[in-house]
């Protein structure tokens, strides 16, 4: 039983981590025009030296960085869409019919 877990965890985690490098490769070649395999190439290999070197710690603070960015975004755009907001909505809006 308990080959089968570390086999569906192996396999879930190379998803992931397949879903995050390729998603980080599209928006580099949406955004800047090139090719994405080597922003995935050099993305990966950085990823891997790093938490090498430093372990679940550097991991653990990487996710928290990510975390406070997030919610760093999050809170400016809420404050944006406040302030920016029409206080007045048209007259026939959230009708549904014609």
């Amino acid at each position: 039983f308990a080959g089968l877990v570390e086999i569906i965890t192996f396999i879930n985690m190379m998803v992931t981590i397949t879903a995050e490098l390729t998603s980080i490769g599209s928006l580099f070649k949406d955004f800047v025009g090139s090719v994405n395999y080597p922003i995935i190439l050099i993305v990966g290999f950085l990823t891997t030296i790093y938490t090498s070197y430093g372990g679940l710690q550097i991991s653990i603070i990487t996710d928290q960085f990510q975390a406070l960015t997030s919610i760093a975004l999050i809170a400016f755009l809420a404050s944006y869409v406040i302030a920016n907001f029409p206080a007045d909505l048209p007259p026939d809006f959230g009708k549904y019919g014609p």
